[in-house]
């Protein structure tokens, strides 16, 4: 009768103890959920951030392309970007130090 008693007692215990591992488990991984949320919560923010700042850069040029018509602005982004002249024109530069 002792023997049975013993055996009744740590199938409880066992149960309890696999019971924790499992809570400890779930636990942990509710919090790594709960910090990647956070991640992901700040990442959309500075998304969100980086498409206003993207949509206001794209009203700003599309201002500039209705205030001028195409032949200046295709004249002005060949000096500026290209360093191209007209044939009649030279450009200067000083080197003086």
């Amino acid at each position: 009768m002792k023997e049975k008693k013993k055996k009744g007692f740590l199938k409880p215990l066992v149960k309890l103890f696999i019971a924790a591992i499992f809570l400890v488990y779930a636990v942990g991984g509710i919090l790594n959920l709960r910090g990647q949320i956070t991640e992901r919560k700040a990442e959309a923010a500075a998304l969100q951030a980086e498409v206003a700042a993207q949509r206001v850069l794209n009203a700003t040029l599309e201002e500039d392309i209705a205030s001028e018509d195409a032949g200046s602005r295709m004249e002005r982004a060949a000096r500026d970007k290209l360093g191209m002249v007209k044939p009649e024109e030279f450009i200067i530069y000083d080197l003086t130090p």
